[in-house]
């Protein structure tokens, strides 16, 4: 398979996971969407919380159910390669197991 193939079926294969790491609940997107869009803007859970009618401590439980980290460890993670949130979880899981 040639250098440039592998680099697209790569790209492909992390879309696809990230799309199925990404948060349904409607509160968590309003977090983690501006995040993506501004991975360098300072990031709170009180904001968002204010704004979407949830409450840090839901956000927070929101981010531990739906993507397998807390909060501090998404905003750390916004800006890495596509896929990073699944691969992140995973290690994140076996090291608790």
């Amino acid at each position: 398979m040639s250098p440039r193939a592998r680099l697209l079926i790569d790209v492909v294969l992390a879309e696809l996971a990230r799309a199925a790491q990404e948060p349904s609940d409607r509160c968590l997107k309003a977090v983690t969407d501006p995040l993506h869009v501004d991975p360098a803007s300072p990031a709170t859970l009180a904001e968002p919380g204010h704004r979407t009618g949830a409450g840090e401590r839901t956000l927070s439980r929101l981010f531990g159910s739906e993507l397998s980290m807390s909060f501090h460890a998404f905003t750390e993670l916004v800006g890495q390669a596509p896929g990073g949130y699944r691969s992140s979880a995973r290690s994140s899981r076996g090291s608790h197991g």
